[in-house]
């Protein structure tokens, strides 16, 4: 089974990916990993694929958050490098550890065009994503007391 593992690019629970991935690869044998190597769960999925002599198939990211090879740009380039990496990858399954927007939208194009989807659900309260949440909060509480 060929996954493509996604996720936002602050997720950093590697044990959880390890995890996850081994559980599957117990009752279906995984045949490759694709992700990009942006950070995030896919590049430590692609780690748990070199660790168990899987074949990884990377989509190099450029600084500027686009694909190396997608010449492409506005504001359908997210979705066209999501297409592009579908097309090219051919997995038979989305492994999603997050719900930020570009993984919903990889999700929701994988649906589409027939693609299977394993939402994992959002983070385990990685320490950036709780620092983000805490700072969402306090100034929501600074808005109300302004009100």
């Amino acid at each position: 089974m060929r996954v493509l593992v996604t996720s936002s690019k602050d997720f950093i629970d590697g044990g959880w990916v390890d995890k996850t991935l081994a559980s599957m690869h117990a009752k279906v044998p995984i045949t490759a990993i694709i992700a990009t190597d942006n950070p995030g769960a896919g590049k430590l999925a692609g780690l748990w694929a070199k660790r168990n002599n899987l074949p990884a198939l990377v989509f190099p990211v450029q600084r500027n958050g686009l694909f190396a090879n997608l010449h492409i740009h506005g504001s359908n380039t997210v979705l066209q490098q999501h297409m592009q990496m579908l097309e090219e990858s051919n997995p038979n399954l989305i492994l999603a550890f997050s719900d930020d927007r570009r993984t919903a939208a990889l999700m929701s194009l994988a649906k589409k065009v027939g693609v299977n989807v394993k939402d994992i659900g959002y983070e385990r309260n990685t320490d950036k994503l709780k620092n983000r949440k805490r700072r969402r909060g306090i100034a929501e509480l600074r808005r109300e007391e302004e009100n």
